[in-house]
């Protein structure tokens, strides 16, 4: 399995400015072999990785660093593919903090209600 961590930088940013930590949680049994994450209009769509080489691991974070001055409430969306297909979505609303990372944890289900990961390791159809 791979476990991933990125880094997507928008305008304005240092190393101390505003900024977005996403962590993707899932079960491991969905086979995810994408993650696709956005933040409203403050970031994304980003597919990570760009091309999918195998299994994720629960756990992988991108950090989005924003201009110092962004402030506000943002949902972050993250989507699980498989074959290039979303199987598997989260969300959670942050509110920004000028100056801070603030982090977002978001936690992925299979897409339709009711459905858990199958006795083949992915979301049932």
């Amino acid at each position: 399995m791979r476990l991933f961590a990125l880094v997507l930088v928008l305008a304005g940013c240092g190393e101390r400015g505003t900024a977005v930590r996403v962590r993707a949680d899932f079960d491991t049994a969905m086979s995810l072999q994408q993650l696709r994450f956005s933040g409203e209009r403050w970031f994304g769509p980003e597919v990570r990785p760009g091309a999918a080489e195998g299994v994720l691991q629960s756990g992988g974070e991108l950090l989005v660093w924003l201009p110092d001055d962004a402030s506000g409430d943002v949902r972050c969306v993250v989507e699980g593919l498989v074959g290039g297909k979303v199987v598997a979505r989260g969300e959670t609303r942050v509110r920004l903090v000028p100056g801070r990372e603030v982090p977002a944890v978001v936690t992925l289900a299979c897409m339709a209600p009711g459905k858990g990961p199958g006795r083949l390791g992915r979301c049932d159809d």
